[in-house]
């Protein structure tokens, strides 16, 4: 089972352009199995919870958290206390990716992909990116030169991840390859200002679709990379859709719902990838000038799931308060609140069903932008209070 999970930071994001910088491509190596680390279980750093289900959680969670020191992989039981360490890298792990297919994780660390299994063992060295190439001193566009963001297939047969344009590892092949390269240099071997940079994002539920995030200059979108004849199609909407996404259960709809101001407007959108056609669903400003703030949107049946919030107009608070609400399909706008208090989050990922959710809640003194790791928090969908699971977490996913 494919199960959601966020894909952004949710501070209340002001977003600004900036002059990127480019660079050209390079093959990648694969490397032969390395040796593994062993797991390390330690216990919870949070008291457990006194009245609460044998196994509160629908599955097993992974994050990264620093807790230790530096940024490694986390797996939390489904009995919400047991905390195990999976990984020992000497340098962060910054990114990770649990297969829908059978469990396996593949994380980023010093311009590496490595895979385990979910207990820990089986480390092995899968793409190694070399060195990341510094092509002037300001390291613009950076996260599009180094290997990250990873996204895996349903069918766990191949792991997308960015580095100098979108790539395919196949398992079954045992390698990877350059499936849309960033276009960087003119035909001089000169940087260029007219670039075409991109990141895979999302598969499709049934692994026909790959959501790709493209940055040109100036210009900012997803676009909908059909994986059978690796040609973009659909999805080309001529604004920039922001920050959170996900898809509908039948690969037909992507849901698009934004929490930021400046360049992107606040609001919730729907695109239907038969059609191509893009609906505003939820406006960005109301008749008294105060905005819709809209993140983690989450299909359930017929309803939305999403987190939802408005401001008093010219007041743009840095830690925007969010009831979590569902809606029909039919009626965005006729929204129930699932809980009767709102959270500060930086980060949502819903259970499957909508039961329950875990929250990023970040501390008090921190900025939410530079930081936004913080306590694991389970909330439950009846009412009752949230559960501090861990006291340090980052990009939470379910596992198996």
């Amino acid at each position: 089972m494919a199960h959601p999970k966020p894909r952004f930071i949710l501070p209340l994001v002001l977003i600004v352009a900036a002059v990127p910088a480019l660079w050209g491509c390079s093959a990648l190596d694969t490397p032969a199995a390395t040796a593994e680390p062993s797991p390390q279980s330690v216990p919870p750093t949070e008291p457990a919870p006194t009245e609460a289900p044998s196994e509160p959680l629908p599955f097993a969670v992974y994050f990264l958290s620093d807790t230790t020191g530096t940024m490694q992989l986390w797996r939390l039981e489904r009995d919400a206390i047991t905390l195990t360490r999976l990984t020992d890298e000497s340098t962060p792990v910054y990114e990770f990716e649990v297969s829908p297919a059978n469990g396996t994780l593949a994380y980023a660390t010093a311009n590496q992909i490595y895979t385990i299994q979910p207990d820990g063992s089986g480390r092995t060295l899968l793409v190694d990116g070399g060195a990341v190439r510094v092509l002037d001193e300001y390291g613009f566009l950076e996260e599009f030169q180094r290997i990250g963001s990873l996204a895996w297939s349903p069918d766990g047969q191949t792991l997308a991840y960015g580095h100098e344009g979108v790539n395919f590892y196949s398992f079954q092949e045992g390698a990877s390859r350059m499936v849309l390269p960033n276009i960087t240099h003119d035909e001089a071997g000169n940087l260029t200002m007219s670039f075409h940079v991109y990141l895979p994002k999302l598969w499709s539920p049934d692994g026909s679709r790959l959501l790709v995030y493209h940055q040109a200059w100036e210009t900012r979108r997803y676009r909908i990379l059909d994986v059978a004849s690796e040609q973009f199609a659909g999805l080309q909407p001529e604004s920039f859709a922001c920050c959170t996404y996900s898809w509908s259960p039948d690969s037909a709809t992507l849901w698009f719902a934004s929490h930021s101001i400046g360049m992107v407007r606040p609001g919730l959108w729907q695109y239907d990838l038969l059609s191509g056609i893009e609906t505003v669903l939820v406006v960005s400003e109301n008749a008294n000038a105060s905005l819709n703030f809209i993140a983690f949107p989450l299909q359930v049946g017929s309803d939305l799931y999403h987190l939802f919030a408005t401001n008093t107009p010219g007041d743009y608070p840095d830690r925007m308060p969010f009831t979590l609400v569902r809606a029909p399909l039919t009626d965005i706008n006729a929204r129930t609140p699932l809980r009767p208090d709102t959270w500060v989050v930086t980060d949502l990922l819903w259970a499957p069903d909508g039961s329950l959710a875990l929250g990023i809640l970040p501390a008090e003194d921190v900025s939410m932008i530079e930081n936004p790791s913080g306590a694991l928090v389970l909330i439950p969908m009846d009412g009752s209070p949230g559960i501090t699971l861990t006291a340090t977490a980052l990009a939470p996913a379910w596992g198996p």
